[in-house]
């Protein structure tokens, strides 16, 4: 241990995993310490560790990693952020699991390794994977029109700009959607949907008013958004938007099943993420991290913008709706690297995973965003990514065999402890930083 690790650093190695160590994975099977020792070490997500013997096995310098410790903990101390908690995976070997500072301040409870987070957008590649189970299956193909089981999109409208041919001033004119939305648009976010805020939004306040209603279920979510205009013609752009949360509503119909049975079935009981889901329940509300923003006085206050939902709402949000751990997402992120498989149960075929990280707007000529996959972004260099608003991140690297998440709540996106987190995990790594 460096030493600065004072305390707080103390009470996150000693207490954080006793209660789930003593309950198991499930929270009812006592297993001993040393067993969940030993299936942590298989599945590649170890608890708390000293930067010893797992930085070398996974290839990592202590000395380097003890810069991130600092970095982050410079951080807490500037008031940046309350705590967070940092993973760093390389050749299937967790190198790196630390929590630092608070989960929450006002208790002075200490930041865990299984706090959890809400993980907002994050939800979007887990929701994408699960239903390409179904692709799997042959259910659907990627460029299936989604009227086909959705029939409120069969014959939506597109707003146009043009000019008002009496007075020449600017206008917008609907229009029919030249070609159908596919699946394949939901996954890479080229339908034409888009979120409330979006610059050039051409529904005005009705878009707030169908969005924001979380009085409804995803089915009454997916007619209302059916009503409004699309962006752009299907295909045409990207935009991101409401397109995964229309995604949860088709594998819904399509599996007969409502989209938080659909997701633990198919993605998160498979892998082993039973701290994935759609609300904290109660035996686990004393992990929950707090979210924080800038205080008008200085510092930090609680904010309550995007706070973890205590019980199942009503409408189940696809794009945005989950709450997670770093270890859960670790397995998920792991899975990416393995093509599909985690500790010899196969969740998606190679070739789909290999799909997730192409580029699927090769067709698009508009817009800044040229390079997208399914659920998440792509890049060129075998790279897969995404965030959430709240604060999380990740990113998989399927050339160089490695893979980060990093967590911690906050008001809204950026936050300085990421970028430096990402800066010196890529260093370390002999990555390129992008």
């Amino acid at each position: 241990m460096t030493c600065y690790q004072s305390t707080w650093k103390h009470w996150v190695l000693v207490t954080p995993l006793v209660a789930y160590l003593l309950c198991g994975e499930h929270g009812c099977c006592p297993v001993s310490a040393a067993a969940k020792d030993d299936t942590d070490a298989r599945d590649g997500v170890a608890g708390q560790r000293t930067h010893g013997e797992e930085a070398r096995q996974a290839g990592l310098d202590p000395v380097k990693l003890a810069e991130i410790d600092a970095a982050i903990h410079a951080h807490i101390e500037s008031n940046h952020v309350a705590g967070a908690v940092g993973l760093i995976s390389r050749h299937g070997h967790t190198g790196y699991f630390e929590a630092y500072g608070m989960r929450d301040r006002e208790s002075r409870a200490p930041m865990t390794t299984d706090s959890i987070f809400r993980i907002c957008s994050m939800s979007k590649p887990l929701v994408t994977a699960a239903a390409l189970t179904l692709f799997d299956e042959g259910k659907f193909a990627l460029d299936d029109p989604i009227y086909l089981r959705l029939p409120e999109w069969k014959d939506v409208q597109v707003a146009e700009d043009a000019v008002d041919p009496k007075t020449g001033k600017k206008m917008v004119r609907l229009v029919s959607a030249q070609s159908p939305i596919t699946v394949r648009q939901l996954m890479s976010h080229s339908s034409g949907l888009y979120y409330i805020g979006t610059d050039g939004n051409p529904s005005g306040s009705k878009i707030k008013l169908v969005g924001n209603n979380k009085d409804q279920t995803v089915a009454e979510l997916s007619c209302g958004l059916a009503k409004l205009p699309l962006m752009f013609q299907p295909g045409t752009r990207f935009q991101y938007g409401f397109s995964i949360d229309v995604l949860g509503r088709y594998v819904e119909v399509l599996s007969g099943k409502p989209l938080d049975v659909f997701l633990n079935e198919r993605l998160l009981k498979p892998l082993k993420m039973y701290d994935t889901a759609f609300f904290v329940p109660p035996e686990k509300w004393g992990r929950i991290a707090t979210t924080y923003a800038p205080s008008p006085g200085g510092g930090l206050e609680v904010s309550g913008t995007t706070p973890a939902p205590r019980e199942k709402p009503k409408l189940l949000l696809g794009g945005a709706g989950l709450v997670s751990t770093v270890r859960d997402y670790a397995r998920f992120c792991q899975m990416l690297l393995n093509r599909g498989e985690l500790d010899g149960v196969r969740v998606l075929k190679a070739s789909t995973v290999d799909l997730m990280f192409q580029n699927h707007l090769l067709h698009v000529t508009q817009g800044r965003v040229r390079c997208y996959g399914l659920g998440g972004a792509s890049d060129p260099d075998g790279v897969y990514k995404w965030g959430g608003a709240a604060g999380t991140e990740f990113w998989v690297d399927s050339k160089n065999d490695c893979f980060i998440v990093f967590m911690l709540q906050w008001h809204q996106r950026p936050n300085a402890a990421y970028p430096d987190f990402n800066r010196l995990a890529k260093k370390m790594l002999g990555l390129p930083e992008r």
